[in-house]
């Protein structure tokens, strides 16, 4: 579930576009950032804050790559399993 999750996140199928280097870009990081969820306890717990932040005025913030890609972030976040994380870290606040 979560390969397709990917594959859907970034276009794995689609080519890199030469004249939207952005869009690229965008994907890469998306791809980076799932990729870290698999490494070391510290990649983990950064890609963990960046999924999770909220923040829409950082160009490439994770809810910012997501408006401009078309994606949702909460199902992207639900086939990682972070909704719970999200609802334990409000709930810690």
């Amino acid at each position: 579930m979560r390969e397709i999750a990917i594959s859907t996140a970034f276009d794995d199928w689609v080519a890199p576009d030469l004249y939207s280097p952005e869009r690229n870009l965008m994907r890469s990081i998306l791809h980076s950032a799932f990729a870290d969820l698999n490494r070391g306890v510290n990649e983990r717990r950064d890609a963990v804050r960046y999924l999770l932040d909220d923040s829409e005025y950082y160009l490439y913030s994770f809810r910012s790559i997501c408006a401009h890609l078309g994606l949702c972030p909460t199902t992207i976040r639900r086939h990682f399993g972070l909704i719970r994380e999200v609802h334990e870290a409000r709930m810690a606040a």
